[in-house]
Parts: structure tokens; C-alpha cells; sequence
């Protein structure tokens, strides 16, 4: 199945990358959780809803629950990078502990309302950042409050997440040729309609040709195969907002 459900409330996994033939591991899929990856070194890729994007060390790359992803990087060099799990309801927890009732959902629901994903901090906030990740993902799950110091870390790295959506520019790293990018917003919100390739090549005003060209350049399948792809997760989850 494309849709995870398996991850724990706040989990944070260190991962490397770096046998030099393998080719990238993901296919398109989504989840239950939102997903926050920090980028340690090396080259990064990913696409999220239809849009590529080129990560470097320090960038965060916020995914909201449901959105449509993956790794597409294919160059086999070492890449580092921390990943986040983040539950819903330790967010609506939260939010009720707080006496301001501040929502720290918010950077998601922005994020994904601007069709945008990337934040590029500064040094200092990169920094602390990255102390923020190690910590979380190193903690001794046994030890004195743990799960109190977890909730702690969690917390600031959401206020940091909050305040970065709120403050800085989107980054120009977005790779994907604005008008593929509209096809495939088009594509998510009318699966259940017409997709043919001359529909969407006369309504776009781009050849068949150079519109598959493009489709497959940007997210790495054939529009078929998109379509196909989405309509399977769809399937998986019918409740999934397009």
C-alpha cells in the first residue's frame, strides 16, 4: 500500500544513503502523519504534490499529512538527512496544554495552501535546528521524563517551523516547469473527470509531445502513470482532500 500508517507519535530517524548503485528506493506515496525532513549533506530530491524540489544542508522540507511524495534523487552519493513524524493529535495536545491555545498545525495547513514545502533558515536558526533533530532522534527512551524532554524538543522545533513559514520568502529552488505544475494541481482536483491527453493538451496550450516530455522530466513518470498512481492512492483512502 502507498498509504503508511506505521509510524509512532513524534518519531525522529536519522538515515543515510550511500551504495553508489542503487537507484532512488521510493515510489510516490503518502501518510497519516506529517513528515518534516532536515537535510544534512549530499544531494536531495524530492517531488511533493507534483513539484520537485533541490535540497541542501540545512534545508527543512515540511510535508503535510496526505500530501502526495517522494525521494527522487538518483545520483547514489552519501546523503544525511533527519526525518520527523508528527501525529496529528500530538499537535490538537498541544494546542489544549497551551494556554494561548496556540496551533502549531499552522505551518502545515500554510504550507500546503501556498503549494509549498521548503524552508530555508538562516545560520543560527540551522544550527539550533540541528541540535533540536539529534537530540530528539538520540534520546534515551528510558531515561528520567523522557518522554516529557521529547515533547519539550518537539514543541520548539514546531515553533520554529511556525515562525520560519510566517517570516522568509519562499526559496526559488522549486524545479518543476509552472505550467506541468499546474496540470498536475489540475489533475489532483478533477481525478474523477476527463484526463486525456488532448484535454489537458488544449487546455494548457502545450503539444502532446512537449507536454509528456516535460510531465515525465518534472516528476519523474509518464502522466499515465501519475494518474494511474493517484487514483490507486485515492482508492487506499477515499477520504483524502483534493
Amino acid at each position: 500500500r502507498d498509504l503508511v500508517r506505521s509510524r509512532g507519535l513524534g518519531d525522529v530517524y536519522k538515515r543515510q544513503y550511500h551504495d553508489l548503485n542503487s537507484p532512488t528506493g521510493e515510489s510516490y506515496h503518502c501518510h497519516e502523519y506529517h513528515e518534516v525532513i532536515f537535510f544534512l549533506s549530499g544531494e536531495g530530491r524530492y517531488v511533493v504534490e507534483g513539484k520537485t524540489y533541490r535540497l541542501q544542508p540545512g534545508d527543512l522540507l515540511v510535508i503535510s499529512d496526505r500530501e502526495i511524495h517522494r525521494d527522487s534523487e538518483k545520483s547514489g552519493k552519501r546523503r544525511d538527512r533527519y526525518i520527523a513524524y508528527i501525529d496529528s493529535a500530538f499537535l490538537e495536545e498541544a494546542k489544549k496544554a497551551d494556554r494561548n491555545g496556540e496551533d502549531l498545525s499552522r505551518c502545515f495547513d500554510v504550507l500546503s495552501g501556498r503549494r509549498y514545502h521548503l524552508l530555508r533558515l538562516g545560520a543560527q536558526e540551522r544550527k539550533r535546528a540541528a541540535a533540536i533533530f539529534a537530540a530528539l532522534a538520540e534520546a534515551n527512551p528510558q531515561g528520567y521524563g523522557a518522554d516529557l524532554l521529547k515533547k519539550c524538543y518537539m514543541i520548539e522545533l514546531l515553533v520554529m517551523l511556525n515562525r520560519a513559514c510566517f517570516s522568509e520568502d519562499e526559496p526559488e529552488e522549486a524545479l518543476c516547469n509552472p505550467k506541468i505544475q499546474c496540470i498536475v494541481e489540475f489533475i489532483n482536483t478533477h481525478l474523477d473527470g476527463d484526463l486525456n491527453l488532448e484535454l489537458l493538451s488544449a487546455r494548457f496550450g502545450l503539444s502532446k509531445y512537449h507536454m509528456t516530455r516535460e510531465f515525465k522530466r518534472c516528476l519523474g513518470l509518464s502522466l499515465h502513470q501519475y494518474v494511474l498512481k493517484l487514483s490507486l492512492i485515492h482508492i487506499s483512502e477515499p477520504t483524502r482532500p483534493y
